[in-house]
C-alpha cells in the first residue's frame, strides 16, 4: 500500500471504521440514494444520529451530496476512481489492516492544517500549486 490512500483518508477526513465503511458501501452501489434512516438499515447500523453525522461530515468534504434528506455518493469520476483505489486496496488483508490502522490512529487535524488536496495532488485555488510525487491526474479539489 502506498502513501496516496494515507493522503485521500487524510485530506477527506476519513476518521472512523464507520465513516469508511459507509464510503466504500456508497462505492459499491454509486446508483443508491437514500435516508440516513435506510442506510442505517441496509448497513445494520442502529445509530442513526450516527450515521447523520457521518453523512453531514461527508458532505461537507465534497463526497456525498444530499437534497431533501435523501443522499448519495458524489457523482464525479475522480470521486469515483480515488474510491476505487481504496476500495482495491481494502480488499488486501494487510492492506486494510493497515488502512484500519490509520482511521483508528487518526489525529485530529483542524481543517486550516490540511493540505487541502482532494486526494493526490490538484490543489485547491487558494493554495499555491506544487508537485507532488505519485500524484494522479483528475483528483479535485476540496
Amino acid at each position: 500500500m502506498n502513501d496516496l490512500i494515507f493522503d485521500f483518508v487524510r485530506a477527506r477526513q476519513i476518521d472512523s471504521f464507520q465513516k469508511l465503511r459507509f464510503l466504500l458501501f456508497l462505492h459499491q452501489h454509486p446508483d443508491l440514494i437514500g435516508t440516513s434512516q435506510q442506510f442505517a438499515e441496509q448497513l445494520y447500523l442502529g445509530d442513526v444520529l450516527l450515521l447523520d453525522r457521518i453523512i453531514r461530515e461527508l458532505q461537507k468534504v465534497g463526497l456525498v451530496a444530499c437534497v431533501d434528506n435523501r443522499c448519495r455518493l458524489h457523482d464525479q469520476p475522480e470521486i469515483r476512481s480515488c474510491l476505487q483505489f481504496l476500495a482495491r486496496a481494502f480488499e488486501d488483508p494487510t492492506a486494510r489492516q493497515t488502512i484500519l490502522d490509520q482511521v483508528k490512529n487518526r489525529p485530529v487535524i483542524d481543517n486550516d492544517q490540511l493540505d487541502h488536496t482532494f486526494c493526490y495532488g490538484t490543489p485547491h485555488p487558494e493554495v499555491p500549486p506544487e508537485p507532488v510525487e505519485g500524484a494522479v491526474e483528475g483528483c479535485e479539489v476540496l
